[in-house]
């Protein structure tokens, strides 16, 4: 009767690693296509835009080598579902604000988020799985690829039509809402255990 609940909580965690890794590169790849859409309609400066187009490296730098601080206070699957909070919320809160350096503040939270990710998957991967590490490491490979890809290829796409630059970032935090509630369920199983 235990074992089930083990194995369902298995499969619940490489769900939740597979998700988060394929949201951690959007929040950096999605604003490329759309740069010169929503410069215009932020009204964006061209110190503003320096700065959004260097946040990326800059946040990745910062909060990447705070990470293991971050997992050492929260736990690596707490800091790993505060990362995933951050990158949703602030992918989320960007395409709905008209406020330049609001948008320029929510892109360093969704990259914060990202940045944490970045660092600690590797880290859940080998405390949870090390008899699949090679496995695991390949399909989370494989799933930042398609994250820091698809939006190159999806957001011309979709800007063009109805969404807009707006609905097109809000897509890619609607996606990042998919692996929030698996994180935040697996802290909490941590934190009760």
């Amino acid at each position: 009767m235990h074992k089930p609940q083990v194995s369902r909580r298995a499969w619940l965690a490489v769900t939740a690693v597979a998700l988060l890794a394929l949201n951690l590169r959007p929040g950096a790849t999605s604003i490329g296509p759309v740069l010169a859409e929503l410069r215009a309609d932020l009204r964006m400066s061209p110190v503003a835009v320096s700065v959004l187009v260097g946040l990326p490296g800059f946040c990745f730098a910062v909060v990447g080598a705070l990470a293991v601080k971050v997992a050492f206070r929260l736990g690596t699957v707490g800091a790993l579902a505060a990362g995933a909070l951050l990158g949703t919320v602030g992918a989320l809160g960007r395409s709905l604000t008209s406020n330049p350096w609001l948008f320029l503040a929510l892109s360093v939270v969704t990259l914060a988020g990202a940045a944490l990710g970045n660092v600690l998957v590797p880290v859940f991967v080998k405390q949870f799985y090390p008899s699949r590490q090679a496995l695991m490491m390949t399909v989370v490979t494989f799933l930042l690829s398609l994250g820091a890809t698809l939006p190159g290829l999806v957001t011309p796409l979709l800007v063009d039509r109805s969404p807009g630059w707006r609905g097109t970032l809000g897509l890619w935090g609607l996606t990042g809402l998919a692996a929030l509630p698996l994180w935040l369920w697996l802290a909490r199983q941590e934190f009760t255990a």
